[in-house]
């Protein structure tokens, strides 16, 4: 199938599922989505010619989450990383060529200040075991709208004994290239490198970004979905191995090359059993801040989508070279007015929370223990404050949707939830602790209630606003 007839097979797909795709009410309404059909990992976030611009990896034929195979690049943007644009496909898989997906990659600016895509370049699933993945290249127009195929692709491939010119043993399946600029040198690593080589740094040869020269292993991490970035003084290795996604504070030398770890952690608590957060992405806001995407993921399959984006975190590091995530502070343009309860005892009960109903709603939220074993909140409770889904604090730390719990610093921390139909995400710890969780799709109670269990304890305070749908179109 040539290129043509798939973007009007993904075409005619997408008409029959976008309606029913808008018509659900559980799909979420202020996370950005794609049009239809199942989209996972963001790809290539960047700042460029006045857009914040996404891509992602979207099947816009099936809202099936798996296998992954026939993968587009969707693409879109936006002035405020909150309102969207969809624009045309990026990128269409070249079945002509022996590619039958392209999968994850990132984007740079090459020297005519035009974008490019570099992309893992993938076979047909019976061949991914005997023809290695490849690394591509496509190059955008003025209008960062149109992406054409390099003439010289691939960019970097695997000779015969799965090895790079001068360079180490890779795993045939290695993927997800990631680019940034130091001291005017643009380097990039690619993911799933393997034993030997590790995380692989490459660095441009060419002001075009399609020449590349294997500088060495950077460090031993071989994981999907690598990020690397400065952020306060240090340098920042985000990378996801098939669970949590991971990040890694250190030092980097591009000319040893080494990345020297200095500390580390996970970055989203909730990503389980193929529920919550992974596949991370970074790029940084014209006015410095460093921006964490991601992909949610857990949703049911046959309701004609599957998956959103993870809000947009602002990302800062601790003194003790903690990572800590805010949300996006342009998020608040979609709160509606300001709603507050304060000095609410409970004893061992559950208190419904009228005036806070809602099924799109952020919460922040203050409570003591004092002599409860767990105290919280309570989301898509009925109207007696029963049911739906529980967010606690207890001796273990915080509990989200009965999940095991994640140990927290300050155990009457205020916790941050967003709340969009189906999809959770709760900021403890003053944004050191962070869990991405979606909820049961069947849940159509909007009640919000406070409990304790096992004693007293009280809300202090809490403020909440009901969150108006983003404009995605």
């Amino acid at each position: 199938m040539n290129q043509h007839e798939l973007l009007h097979q993904a075409q005619e797909a997408l008409k029959l599922a976008v309606p029913r795709a808008q018509a659900d009410p559980s799909r979420p309404a202020f996370h950005f989505r794609a049009p239809a059909q199942r989209m996972n990992d963001p790809n290539g976030p960047i700042f460029h010619r006045g857009w914040h611009h996404i891509f992602y990896q979207t099947n816009p034929l099936t809202d099936i989450t798996r296998p992954f195979g026939t993968n587009f690049w969707g693409h879109a943007r936006s002035r405020d990383l909150v309102h969207w644009e969809h624009l045309p496909f990026a990128l269409i898989p070249d079945h002509a060529s022996g590619e039958f997906g392209c999968w994850s990659g990132t984007v740079g600016v090459n020297g005519e200040g035009n974008l490019v895509l570099l992309y893992t370049s993938v076979p047909d699933r019976q061949d991914r075991g005997r023809i290695p993945f490849q690394q591509r290249a496509a190059i955008g127009d003025v209008a960062d709208r149109s992406f054409r195929p390099f003439d010289g692709n691939p960019i970097l491939a695997l000779d015969e004994r799965l090895r790079l010119p001068g360079g180490p043993v890779m795993d045939p399946t290695w993927r997800d290239p990631f680019l940034w600029v130091h001291r005017g040198r643009t380097f990039m690593t690619v993911g799933m490198g393997g034993a030997e080589a590790g995380s692989p740094l490459f660095e441009a040869a060419d002001s075009g970004l399609t020449r590349w020269t294997y500088r060495g292993s950077m460090c031993p991490v071989s994981a999907e979905c690598p990020n690397f970035f400065p952020l306060g003084g240090y340098w920042v290795y985000l990378y996801s191995p098939f669970d949590a996604v991971e990040y890694r504070i250190g030092d980097f030398d591009p000319d040893t090359p080494s990345f020297t770890e200095l500390d580390g952690g996970i970055v989203d608590h909730g990503c389980r059993n193929w529920n919550g957060f992974y596949a991370s992405n970074v790029h940084a806001t014209p006015d410095g801040r460093q921006i964490l995407h991601g992909w949610v993921r857990g949703f049911e399959e046959g309701h004609g989508w599957n998956g959103c984006l993870a809000l947009p975190r602002e990302l800062t590091l601790d003194d003790d070279l903690v990572l800590r995530q805010q949300p996006l502070q342009e998020l608040r343009s979609l709160r509606g007015p300001e709603r507050r309860v304060a000095g609410l005892l409970l004893d061992n009960a559950s208190q419904p929370l009228p005036d806070m109903a809602g099924s799109q709603l952020e919460l922040r939220v203050y409570m003591q223990r004092l002599s409860a074993e767990s105290c919280g909140i309570r989301l898509r409770a009925d109207a007696s404050g029963n049911g739906g889904v529980a967010i606690g604090l207890s001796d273990a730390g915080l509990v989200v949707d009965e999940q095991p719990p994640v140990p927290l610093a300050d155990e009457n921390t205020e916790l941050h939830i967003f709340l969009d139909r189906c999809v959770v995400e709760v900021f403890a710890d003053g944004g050191r602790v962070a869990f991405t969780r979606v909820i049961r799709q069947d849940l159509w109670d909007t009640g919000v209630a406070a409990w304790s269990r096992g004693g007293v304890a009280v809300l202090d305070q809490l403020a909440g606003w009901s969150m108006d749908a983003a404009n995605i179109r």
